[in-house]
């Protein structure tokens, strides 16, 4: 911001992350605007990142587990389901892929993701 008063021209310090820089225009009364064109992509590009992580954190897309009907459709078996002819392996198979793909499932998952990079490095 000093140097926006000695030359007129509002660069975007690299060393500074952008809320600070913000919060340090609004203090002074200058204009995001008047951020010099060589500068505005890095400038802009905080905003952009902070809007996607909140869309991200609107989404919450681990906390919702699949109904029993929605499993059946993504393993393919859903007419065994809807008929109630659901055998052991497709009982089971979801619940198996669950620790496999989706690490924080439940605690069953949590161990075995612990457990699996001791067994990967014990084979080197």
């Amino acid at each position: 911001v000093l140097n926006y008063y000695r030359t007129g021209k509002l660069h975007y310090p690299t060393d500074v992350c952008g809320p600070l820089f913000e919060e340090e225009l609004e203090f002074w009364g200058l204009d995001s605007n008047q951020v010099e064109p060589c500068c505005w992509m890095t400038y802009t590009q905080h905003r952009d990142t902070q809007e996607t992580l909140a869309v991200l954190d609107r989404l919450d897309l681990d906390t919702e587990k699949p109904s029993d009907e929605e499993l059946a459709r993504k393993f393919g078996f859903e007419d065994d389901y809807v008929s109630g002819n659901i055998s052991w392996w497709q009982r089971v198979k979801p619940k198996i892929w669950s620790l496999f793909d989706e690490p924080y499932s439940s605690n069953s998952a949590k161990v075995s993701w612990a457990i699996y990079p001791m067994l990967s490095f014990h084979r080197i």
